[in-house]
């Protein structure tokens, strides 16, 4: 009976890994499958760099689309089968293709993304508008099913412009400037096209416009547009203005581009030390006002930038601190002379009286007899 319980054990938790394998790994001939993701698109870009990226995901599609893609992201080993089959909306099969990973072994690791697709506009599948199906197997098991959907083709109305109109549009690798804004295109719905604008706009040294936006609040200079509605999108700029700070000493800063309207602060550094002896004794230049379209009085100031602005820091010299060590050095060299002078006048009354004196003076001795 122990040994007969045993069995049954065994044979339980082998079915059990049986069962778990096969329902995460549902392929019909054991290979390993797992399933990521699947969408359409009506474009592949092949440029992408480790694997084909789609364009224009969606699962509505007009008469003017090229192609119907179905794409598939999943891991899988060499060997698998891969089978896409087509459905029109009346339920007959359109097309049907097959796909045998034989080399790339890598995709058992990783996840791999591959695609099918259809021709659309031009073929008779242009003419069955409505739902669509697709089939994908894997070594013959049903790995999914998905639908779409083909529309009668329909136009839109897209109006391109600038605010101001200074610089150029580009749509489609097709500029548009000056008289040309607003631009208005006639576009398939739910085409994509490509749109760019310029995002500095030079019009004098000073003066420049900076792209801000679309009026759609996207940011980016340039973007693809899908047509989905009459839609008018505008890029704005907002204008800025340079102020230019000038001075050849103390470190002038705010030297840059600015908004219209904005507040611009600029500075310099004071005191500064003259060059020469005179520095090295405390000379100095003070800050004492500012020129140009300033006429501020302290080394930190601010204006409005409502145009190119340019001011000029003007400085004096302050030589107080080597004067009053010139008048210290000259009061010491004074003090000095006085008491040398002094000490050379007694010197000279001590000389005199160690001399006898010789006026009047007579030798009064008798001669003798």
């Amino acid at each position: 009976m122990r040994s007969r319980f045993a069995f049954l054990q065994i044979a339980t938790v082998v079915l059990v890994i049986v069962l778990f394998t096969s329902l995460l790994f549902p392929s019909a001939s054991g290979k390993i499958i797992q399933l990521y993701a699947h969408f359409f698109a009506r474009g592949v870009d092949m440029t992408f760099p480790g694997e084909p990226k789609p364009i224009g995901i969606t699962d509505t599609f007009t008469q003017a689309d090229d192609w119907v893609f179905a794409f598939i992201r999943a891991t899988f080993t060499a060997g698998t089968t891969f089978q896409w089959s087509w459905y029109e909306p009346s339920g007959s099969r359109y097309a049907s293709y097959s796909y045998s990973n034989t080399q790339e072994p890598e995709c058992a690791k990783q996840v791999c993304a591959f695609y099918n697709g259809i021709g659309f506009h031009g073929y008779r599948a242009e003419r069955e508008l409505g739902t669509w199906r697709i089939d994908v197997y894997a070594d013959d098991a049903l790995l999914y099913s998905d639908r779409f959907t083909i529309k009668p083709r329909m136009l839109v109305r897209i109006t391109l412009d600038a605010d101001p109109r200074l610089g150029k549009v580009v749509a489609d690798d097709v500029p548009y400037t000056g008289d040309a804004l607003p631009s208005v295109f006639t576009w398939d719905l739910y085409s994509v096209h490509r749109v760019q604008v310029d995002p500095i706009i030079q019009l004098s040294t000073g003066e420049r416009y900076v792209f801000s936006e679309w009026s759609d609040g996207s940011r980016t200079v340039s973007r693809t547009i899908e047509a989905s509605d009459n839609v008018t999108y505008v890029a704005r700029y907002t204008a800025q203005y340079l102020l230019t700070v000038n001075s050849s000493i103390g470190n002038p800063r705010g030297s840059s581009w600015y908004y219209q309207g904005s507040t611009a602060g600029f500075s310099v550094t004071s005191p500064q030390p003259v060059e020469g002896l005179l520095g090295v004794l405390g000379g100095e230049y003070v800050f004492d006002r500012w020129s140009g379209d300033s006429s501020a009085t302290t080394n930190n100031a601010s204006l409005v930038m409502n145009g190119p602005k340019m001011v000029t820091a003007i400085w004096r010299v302050d030589n107080t601190m080597p004067y009053m060590v010139f008048g210290a050095i000259g009061v010491l060299v004074i003090m000095a002379l006085l008491v040398y002078m002094r000490g050379r006048k007694i010197s000279t009354l001590e000389l005199a009286r160690s001399f006898p004196q010789r006026s009047g003076a007579r030798d009064k001795r008798k001669p003798s007899s």
